[in-house]
């Protein structure tokens, strides 16, 4: 049908997007598509995204106590950011825990759910994030 003509996909999209959006436009039979998981993990796989699993989610809830400093093997970091370090100066919250992220593999979509957290009221008691 016209509506599903794949000559529709914009010319501006990202020449990996617009082949996967081709293929959910085709008859399955003849290679495309054939359900909505198969279009969904076929995107996320071009676009670098992944499931975030609801355990991730609530992550951020389960933080403990950051050591004053971290050790490093090539120096040793403070704790604390500038960006931690000025949020703590202009208002009451203490960014003094650790959200450990080093048993997942984080993609894009896992790294754009952190900066979320952080930058919100649900975030504002981290200050150290631990990744591997």
């Amino acid at each position: 049908s016209q509506w599903s003509a794949s000559s529709r996909v914009r010319e501006d999209l990202p020449l990996e997007v617009a082949q996967v959006l081709r293929r959910g436009m085709e008859n399955s039979k003849s290679g495309g598509i054939r359900n909505v998981q198969e279009f969904r993990m076929a995107l996320n796989e071009v676009t670098s995204c992944s499931h975030i699993s609801s355990e991730f989610l609530r992550s951020h809830v389960k933080t403990t106590k950051a050591p004053d400093f971290v050790e490093d093997k090539r120096c040793r970091v403070q704790r604390r950011w500038s960006l931690s370090q000025q949020a703590t100066k202009s208002s009451e919250t203490k960014r003094d825990q650790l959200w450990d992220l080093s048993s997942w593999c984080l993609s894009s979509s896992h790294v754009r759910r952190v900066a979320l957290v952080l930058g919100s009221e649900e975030g504002a008691h981290i200050g150290t994030v631990r990744i591997s």
